[in-house]
């Protein structure tokens, strides 16, 4: 029944499009309290980065960031405001790493930051020229200090079997 459920919610969509970036810290994005930050490598540049919240605390001291991207597009698990959306994140996780606005990271309204991250994922089928939409939320990209995706992982994986990955980046190179 599960199997069943999850074919009927699970998006399995694909768009068609290409994106000019050539790194994830060239992109812009506007915070949830609509600051406009024109390049996310104001935050990220010699960090590693990823959209998961719960390693933070243990890996945040060695250059672990995370950036939260609030969407609405999974059975509308995101109804507030911006606001709201910020308090709740806040309240729920005590975590200080940047939260965006509100937006779209499949279909035409996607927003840049995962139209990149989509395209230099596995979500890209090259031969297909076709990008698979992301299947639902708390699907996380792993992003290395020159904002190059490194590894995606969908909704269904558990944060806590991106140890691995997550500590090969930080620690590469020692």
């Amino acid at each position: 029944m599960g199997a069943v459920v999850a074919k009927l919610v699970f998006k399995s969509g694909k768009d068609k499009f290409s994106t000019s970036h050539e790194s994830l810290l060239d992109i812009g994005a506007t915070d949830i309290d609509g600051n406009r930050i024109e390049k996310l490598g104001s935050i990220l540049k010699g960090k590693r980065c990823t959209l998961v919240s719960n390693l933070y605390k243990e890996y945040r001291d060695q250059g672990f960031e995370i950036l939260t991207f609030p969407c609405n597009q999974f059975g509308g698990q995101e109804p507030g405001t911006n606001q709201e959306v910020k308090q709740f994140i806040r309240e729920l996780y005590g975590g200080e790493w940047p939260i965006f606005e509100k937006s779209d990271v499949n279909g035409e309204n996607s927003n840049e930051v995962f139209k990149y991250l989509r395209y230099n994922s596995e979500l890209n089928d090259k031969e297909k020229k076709e990008v698979k939409e992301i299947p639902w939320n708390f699907a996380k990209f792993l992003v290395n200090e020159d904002g190059e995706v490194v590894a995606y992982f969908g909704p269904r994986v558990e944060p806590i079997t991106m140890v691995k990955d997550i500590e090969a980046l930080l620690y590469q190179g020692c």
